[in-house]
């Protein structure tokens, strides 16, 4: 079962709760930076907005399950790209 994080879990309507239980497992709870090193070997997607940096150091977290991101932001300079390219993150 796919396991998704709301790391950023404020403000989040009945619709989009009942989306996401739809495809898989979600849990919503802050969690801090330093924090997801763990989720990322967790969760298979993380889903934040702009409260975390997601750099090549992070993605390279050993036993990491994460891949996807989900940032419902306009702008994604938080998420170095290239770093998720090179790791095979979407």
């Amino acid at each position: 079962m796919t396991r998704i994080l709301v790391a950023e879990p404020d403000d989040f309507s009945a619709e989009a709760r009942a989306i996401l239980a739809s495809v898989g497992s979600v849990d919503y709870r802050r969690v801090e930076q330093s924090e997801l090193a763990q989720a990322m070997c967790d969760y298979d997607v993380l889903w934040f907005r702009l409260g975390f940096n997601i750099n090549a150091e992070l993605l390279a977290t050993p036993g990491r399950r994460c891949r996807f991101l989900c940032t419902p932001v306009t702008g994604i300079d938080h998420i170095d790209s290239g770093a998720c390219e090179a790791a095979g993150v979407t």
